[in-house]
């Protein structure tokens, strides 16, 4: 009752905001139209911004939905060259990395799976096209040649193809056009980056114009420092990117036809996490670490081994330098084709949109983020001496192989006879061939048997037990869906639509677990801390659900340029197998599917001679058997239903041009997240019992805004210069659903970024002088345990980056 007292009061405080802006601003409009000589043609106005989230053109302040669009031009005076820079730009949106290239976590309004494996669907449904990706290891790619992005937030079922929870981001890329033109961009920037890209199209019949588009991105320097003396390496983070794609469009009477394919490549040098430790060196936590800020001087990684670890715990204070002693290394390829067609038939479009993807994710990595251990130095293990081959042991460095084929049809009728009634129905398949092969390399999994039993081993040497733990699995997914929206004009200024979605997805599981000695034969399955050891056969599991999405919904113009709506939508993600490290069967076991209703009121107005664009909006989830990954008892991650969660919120953005020459473009939003009905089996930072309950959710800040400023002026009669200066701002926020101390951010953030570019006056040719984060603004993207709980690994943001871009423009 509570929440839902808070919820409305959030909901009134939206309403009179958006009321009494909208009338304040109505009344400044009419006053200055009274005053006004200038005639209404002579004015500046914003630019219409037209979106497509809906199936149909409209324009973005029309669409009853809180909606996030940005332009070709916004997306580069912005410096929007990733997803990473979309969450920036948006309030309520984060994301979240381990280590760069690919595998990106969106978290929408607190609404993220906060899991690494590459085999889970993401709640964020990312788009190219229409196009949907299935894996979060997707979701790296360069952005480039770009018409426009555009963010739907909330639960979404009964417009795209593929179902979500939290939201959809679609990027729209540039299409081919009859007109001969392109471009070309050149980057040079700090740590020796040199970035290229460039596209060129135009007509090659009558009715056939083509387009090729092309991207490639590198660095020669890293921005983490290697300390490690014995290292034969001394930065991680370097960067290698291809990405080139071709589009083929032939226009008939009444047919269109897109072809697009599209290649590339990631070789780029994953960074590293910061090891930093929480106990003491008698095992018990350390005094800094229950607080949230371990100390390096008394909190040890691995502590209850002593004081050897000391030196090998991160002590420097720069996040982006640390001491490693395996070199990471990734090989990401990409392939894929997709067709659209578009037929107009009397009384509707259709269109079929069919993708065919392959994807190939290959990393190295040391997930334990330091340089290894001395074992003459820890006392506690039996049966070695000095000339031990294993004296000093690695952690963990993990090797993952992943690939996946995807293929995705949907067929949609979209009504074009006009009236009162528009309507959208589609169909859409979904089938993926998912393979992965993990090894986790760790001297400690024969080592930890040695231990005493206290400590979790079996107080002797146990041979041949394996330096290199695999974890491979293969799964096939499948899903079919119906989908159909209605819209129905009650009057010329009231709508009420309702859609609705039924799903059907299916899961086959094949898992093996196996160790590997030295010369690569398969040994007993021994993992550190097991009862028993892990002795896992082949497991077959199988996964079937359906669901039914829907949303309902009223829209109310009050003015020509001022719609209210509201609307209750019911969103499902299905559920499916873990893709982590398992320790006993149930790590494997399937999960349930999880399940939203959103409840969402909101304001759309154009002021003021349309230079001023203002959206409110206040929304409440009722979050149900929500999924995520979280530490048991046992001490080891598992990826499960965390439990029931409470999600309410106010957001706000707008654009206004307050001249002639200076754009203002803002955002704010207040999040308030609350778990209820946790699981059981959950362990704190310690492994002691506790459960999520009044628990915030992972990645969710209280508050978050973006601004930017965008003066552009003409400063000769062949010149044009524009100055944009940029900001995002988060409150804390916490790493994991225990909420531990160690896993709070418990400082504020401000993000600043800048562009300044000269044009000159006919567009052929610009420079530009960038930064990003010029600040260097430190930020935790995402922490993980160790075994037994004894430290935690945190990847941070990259730093500062500058850099100049040289454009020419081309057009016959």
């Amino acid at each position: 009752m509570q929440q839902i007292n808070s919820f409305g009061k959030l909901t009134k405080s939206a309403l009179s905001i958006s009321i009494g802006l909208a009338l304040s601003f109505s009344t400044t409009q009419s006053r200055a139209e009274e005053s006004s000589s200038v005639s209404q043609n002579e004015r500046k106005e914003l630019e219409v911004i037209s979106v497509t989230s809906q199936k149909r053109s409209q324009r973005l302040q029309d669409v009853p939905a809180s909606l996030n669009a940005f332009t070709e031009n916004e997306l580069k005076d912005l410096g929007i060259t990733n997803a990473v820079d979309i969450a920036n730009a948006i309030p309520n949106i984060e994301l979240n990395s381990a280590g760069g290239n690919g595998n990106q976590i969106i978290t929408i309004r607190g609404v993220g799976l906060n899991d690494f494996s590459l085999n889970n669907t993401p709640t964020t449904a990312v788009h190219i096209d229409e196009v949907p990706l299935s894996s979060n290891a997707m979701t790296g790619f360069s952005l480039f040649d770009l018409e426009r992005v555009e963010v739907l937030k909330g639960p979404q079922g009964t417009l795209f193809g593929r179902n979500s929870t939290a939201g959809v981001v679609n990027f729209i890329t540039q299409k081919p056009t009859d007109i001969t033109e392109g471009y070309v961009t050149a980057t040079v920037g700090n740590y020796g980056t040199f970035n290229l890209e460039g596209a060129i199209g135009g007509e090659l019949t009558d009715s056939l114009t083509a387009r090729l588009s092309i991207k490639s991105e590198t660095s020669d320097e890293g921005f983490q420092t290697n300390t490690n003396p014995d290292a034969s390496w001394s930065e991680n983070g370097e960067v290698d990117k291809f990405a080139a794609r071709v589009q083929l469009m032939w226009t008939g009477d009444d047919t269109t036809i897109l072809a697009n394919i599209h290649t590339g490549s990631d070789k780029s040098q994953p960074w590293l996490p910061q090891a930093e430790g929480t106990t003491g060196v008698d095992g018990t936590p350390c005094a800094s670490a229950l607080v949230g800020r371990p100390d390096p001087s008394e909190c040890f990684v691995d502590g209850f081994f002593g004081a050897a670890y000391q030196e090998i715990s991160d002590t420097d204070g720069d996040v982006h330098s640390g001491s490693y002693d395996f070199k990471p290394t990734a090989d990401d390829a990409y392939n894929g084709f997709s067709l659209r067609i578009d037929h107009e038939l009397s009384f509707a479009t259709f269109t079929s949109l069919t993708g065919a993807d392959n994807f190939r994710y290959r990393h190295k990595t040391d997930l334990d983020g330091i340089a290894g251990m001395d074992l003459q130095e820890i006392a506690g293990f039996i049966g070695l001496d000095k000339n031990d081959s294993w004296q000093t042991a690695n952690i963990l460095h993990q090797f993952e192989d992943f690939e996946v084929d995807q293929f995705t049809q949907e067929f949609r009728l979209t009504s074009t006879t006009g009236g009162d009634l528009k309507w959208l129905t589609g169909l859409f398949y979904a089938v993926e061939d998912i393979k992965n092969s993990t090894g986790y390399a760790s001297d400690n999994f024969g080592l930890f048997a040695s231990l005493p039993a206290d400590f979790g081993g079996y107080g002797a040497v146990i041979e041949n037990t394996g330096a290199v733990f695999n974890h491979d699995f293969e799964q096939e997914n499948s899903s079919y869906a119906i989908f159909a929206q209605f819209d129905y004009a009650l009057t010329d200024e009231t709508n009420v639509s309702f859609g609705s979605r039924y799903t059907k997805d299916d899961k086959d599981f094949e898992d093996e677990s196996y160790g590997l000695d030295d010369a690569g034969n398969r040994v007993v399955k021994l993992m550190p801390f097991s009862v028993d050891p892990l002795d896992l056969t082949t497991l077959k599991q199988s996964f079937s659900t359906s669901n039914v999405s829907w949303k309902v919904g009223m829209d109310h113009k009050i003015e020509d340029d001022w719609m209210v709506y509201g609307g209750v939508s019911k969103g499902n993600k299905s559920g499916g197998f873990p893709g982590t490290i398992p320790f006993s069967e149930a790590d494997v076991a399937a999960y349930g599917d999880e399940t939203i209703i959103s409840y969402e009121l909101g304001s759309k107005l154009s002021a003021l001679d349309n230079t001023l664009r203002l959206d409110v909006t206040a929304f409440y989830y009722d979050y149900q058997d929500m999924q995520g990954v979280y530490a048991t008892t046992e001490g080891f991650d598992t990826l499960n239903r965390v439990g029931d969660a409470k999600v309410m919120g106010v957001e706000l953005s707008g654009t206004w041009l307050l001249t002639e020459s200076l754009t203002w473009t803002f955002g704010a939003a207040l999040l308030d997240t609350e778990i209820s009905d946790s699981v059981e089996n959950v362990g704190d930072a310690l492994g002691n019992p506790t459960d999520f309950n009044g628990n915030e959710l992972s990645h969710a800040p209280k508050q978050s805004a973006s601004t930017s400023f965008n003066w552009t002026n003409d400063i000769s009669d062949n010149l044009l210069l524009s100055v944009q200066v940029n900001a995002a701002y988060k409150s804390d926020f916490f790493l994991r659903y225990d909420n531990d101390p160690s896993s709070h951010w418990d400082e504020s953030s401000l993000t600043l970024g800048s562009r300044i570019t000269l044009t000159n006056a006919d567009d052929t040719w610009s420079v530009a002088l960038w930064g990003r984060n010029i600040t260097d603004e430190v930020i935790p993207s995402y922490q993980s345990f160790s075994l037994a709980k004894q430290d935690h690994f945190v990847f941070y943001n990259q730093p500062a980056t500058f850099g100049i871009d040289f454009t020419y423009r081309f057009e016959d």
